[in-house]
């Protein structure tokens, strides 16, 4: 008694398939950066607490993985300061000089400006070079990973679920 699927439902089963596997890569994109820089060796990052003179505090930045040992002036990188206190958080600033140190580290500025942060940027801390900015969209991503954002997400993704299933059982069985 096996039946045999109509073309209708496989194409549904292989719709659905595709919209699960993007909203599974648009939540490890958005929630889990450094796994999709292991995977697809890029990372979207977004909600800076400072920025390089040359972007803007609500660009998203999408960052890859370069060698810490070669980066040169050029270079925005991406990184997560701690241990400053107050200025600590996520930060993207182009690299200015390489600190003699028993470790390589680098010291940062903004983009215009001949004077340095006085951060030691270590392997640690860095995540990543600058490949290509999307502007305003940092702003989203930032409120995406907020608390406040995640509750927004979990409550609509209840509402809509339940309003599904009550549809679902409310409208009437023909056969």
């Amino acid at each position: 008694m096996s039946e045999k699927l109509d073309s209708n439902k496989l194409i549904s089963i292989i719709l659905y398939s595709i919209i699960g596997l993007l909203g599974l890569f648009i939540v490890f994109v958005l929630y889990f950066p450094f796994v999709t820089m292991n995977l697809f060796g890029f990372a979207l990052y977004g909600g800076f607490s400072g920025v390089d003179a040359s972007l803007d505090r609500g660009d998203a930045l999408i960052v890859t993985l370069d060698d810490f040992e070669t980066l040169d002036n050029t270079k925005l990188i991406v990184f997560e300061l701690d241990g400053y206190g107050s200025s600590d958080g996520l930060k993207v600033y182009k690299v200015m000089t390489e600190v003699v140190a028993s470790e390589k580290t680098y010291r940062v500025h903004s983009s215009g400006s001949a004077i340095s942060y006085q951060w030691d940027i270590t392997e640690d801390m860095y995540l990543g070079t600058v490949k290509s900015k999307l502007p305003a969209l940092g702003y989203i991503i930032g409120f995406l990973r907020s608390p406040i954002g995640v509750t927004v997400i979990l409550i609509n993704v209840t509402l809509i679920t339940t309003a599904v299933i009550l549809v679902k059982k409310l409208k009437p069985q023909s056969k």
